[in-house]
């Protein structure tokens, strides 16, 4: 219900008030970029008034569309994005009238597309890990939890909004070791582990379940509390995926700690550790065999 009220405040409002709201919203600045129309902009939006509605209505309702098929959006921030949608088509439309070059025209509305998107990625991050680093962008997730101040939200979120600037660039670029330089400059150890295992739990889940369910097919659990083997091999994981995480900038300090937790692992994953090992000696000895074979038949 929500969702159709909006969308439809969002196509039937009048031209003259969304020109007066653009006007308004359009003169704030996030992380430092303007969104502020320039006097040209308004000069040609307000001349070409009665052309404006039903394109930037479609075309801002298209982009915030593909967004929400794309991303998880946060229903308390419909409104705000499609403003920011809306007012970055506003600016757009508006150099189809001041540039008479094409590539004039499509160099503007690159920059003007450039400038709304950090404001864009500022909402979607939080809930979108693959747009910029994945512990950070947790971290701002659980902001409220973790009792972050709006200073060092305000820090983080400006970083991972950096880290998403060069993520577009570069799709296999890594930046594991700054991000959690940035997130110990601002939290502490127990807020970051905090972080790290709410990011890790899904994976530290699928792993211990992957592993169970190998030793089932071997009929190696019946010997096995199921329960009290998935909780310590949950634990286990998620402290290895924090000790590589947490000291991915300090090698021995990883291998030190990865070593002792090793020491200590479950008896499940002893065992699973174990029968992978046996498999893999297994097909060493009956690829050693072919080979044997093999040899004594080549002439």
């Amino acid at each position: 219900m929500q969702y159709k009220m909006f969308f439809s405040f969002a196509l039937n409002v009048q031209s003259k008030i969304l020109l007066v709201f653009l006007f308004i919203a359009c003169s704030y600045q996030v992380f430092a970029q303007s969104l502020s129309c320039t006097k040209e902009e308004k000069k040609v939006l307000l001349e070409h008034e009665s052309e404006l509605k039903s394109f930037v209505d479609v075309v801002s309702v298209d982009a915030f569309m593909a967004l929400r098929i794309k991303y998880h959006v946060r229903l308390n921030d419909f409104t705000q994005l499609m403003r920011l949608l809306q007012d970055r088509e506003y600016r757009k439309f508006a150099h189809n009238y001041i540039d008479v070059m094409p590539r004039q025209r499509v160099i503007e509305k690159m920059r003007i597309d450039s400038i709304f998107q950090d404001s864009i990625d500022a909402l979607l991050i939080p809930e979108n890990h693959s747009i910029s680093g994945k512990n950070i962008s947790m971290a701002l997730k659980m902001a409220d939890k973790l009792q972050i101040s709006r200073k060092k939200y305000a820090f983080l979120m400006d970083k991972a909004i950096g880290y998403a600037r060069m993520k577009r660039e570069n799709p296999t670029v890594s930046f594991a070791s700054r991000e959690m330089k940035v997130l110990k400059k601002v939290l502490g150890r127990k807020q970051i582990e905090t972080v790290l295992n709410e990011k890790n739990r899904l994976d530290s889940h699928l792993k211990s379940y992957m592993i169970w369910n190998d030793l089932e097919k071997a009929k190696l659990t019946e010997e096995l509390d199921s329960s009290a083997q998935m909780y310590l091999m949950e634990k286990y994981f998620s402290l290895d995926m924090f000790y590589r995480d947490y000291f991915v900038d300090d090698e021995e300090a990883m291998k030190n700690n990865l070593d002792e937790l090793y020491r200590y692992r479950p008896r499940a994953v002893r065992m699973h550790d174990a029968m992978i090992t046996r498999k893999r000696v297994d097909a060493e000895a009956k690829e050693e065999k072919k080979k044997k074979v093999s040899n004594t038949y080549a002439w």
